[in-house]
């Protein structure tokens, strides 16, 4: 692939989302294996909920998203427009749901009977969080100490939503109401 420098700096940016987008959400770097080296110290760490959280990744979108529209397109080989596309249509989907007052079009819901962090992290947990070595098994007390303040975390976002007219069907919350019991 001839790069031009446009190439160049659109590669640079689409690394920095990425890396900002990883520390943002330390499950994701445990997920792909990216928590080793430099960054071991995120695998004792769960993503943020709630407003705060949500407010700053909008926030590094926006950015992201505005470093992307002012690089110009003539300055960028086929494969870079093609990526500098991809990169705006993802940065995008990030920012559909702002004004909506839901945490994400794609799951409107904080809570339902398949989302939220009470569903996600023991999930997590069982099937992602690798456990081979002292270090791994002290992360994973960790991440598991840290479990009931994001699940406070998300009470008080949930219950924000709610306040604005956001929540689940019954149905859904009755059946979070029973999993949550059983958790």
């Amino acid at each position: 692939w001839a790069q031009t420098s446009g190439d160049a700096e659109l590669i640079a940016l689409m690394d920095r989302a990425f890396n900002l987008s990883m520390i943002t959400s330390p499950q994701s770097m445990t997920s792909l294996g990216l928590d080793t080296g430099t960054y071991s110290y995120m695998r004792s760490r769960l993503d943020q909920v709630g407003e705060a959280a949500e407010d700053m990744n909008e926030r590094l979108a926006r950015r992201e998203l505005a470093a992307l529209n002012a690089i110009s397109e003539s300055s960028l080989s086929e494969t870079g427009k093609v990526r500098q596309g991809i990169t705006r249509f993802m940065l995008e989907q990030q920012l559909l749901s702002d004004g909506l007052k839901v945490p994400f079009v794609g799951a409107p819901y904080r809570l339902s009977q398949q989302d939220g962090a009470y569903f996600d992290i023991p999930d997590f947990l069982n099937s992602q969080h690798p456990i081979e070595t002292r270090e791994d098994a002290e992360a994973y007390l960790s991440r598991l100490a840290a479990f009931p303040f994001v699940l406070d975390d998300e009470t008080a976002a949930q219950a924000e939503d709610a306040a604005n007219g956001v929540s689940a069907p019954r149905w859904s919350l009755d059946l979070v109401d029973g999993q949550i019991s059983a958790l």
